[in-house]
């Protein structure tokens, strides 16, 4: 059995699920350079460490998030799976 308990979202249009359904909703862009003002480099698809180190720290962040929109105390048998 699989439950969906909290959801979290760190995106161009919003930080939070709120923020990126109602950024949908308006019909605005979410194409902007990363939050950092950086512009990807290096051949299509690749991923450079810097990159990977800062999905990282997004993905933990959107993770956060559903932990505590779940209200989860005890995350001993937490699974998370992201997605972009």
């Amino acid at each position: 059995m699989i439950a969906v308990t909290g959801l979290g979202a760190v995106t161009a249009l919003g930080i939070g699920v709120e923020a990126l359904f109602a950024g949908l909703c308006s019909g605005r862009s979410g194409l902007a350079p990363d939050s950092l003002g950086r512009p990807a480099r290096g051949p299509v698809g690749a991923v450079l460490p810097q990159q990977a180190r800062r999905s990282s720290e997004l993905a933990m962040e959107a993770a956060r998030q559903a932990v505590a929109q779940a209200g989860l105390s005890d995350t001993r048998q937490l699974a998370v799976v992201g997605a972009s």
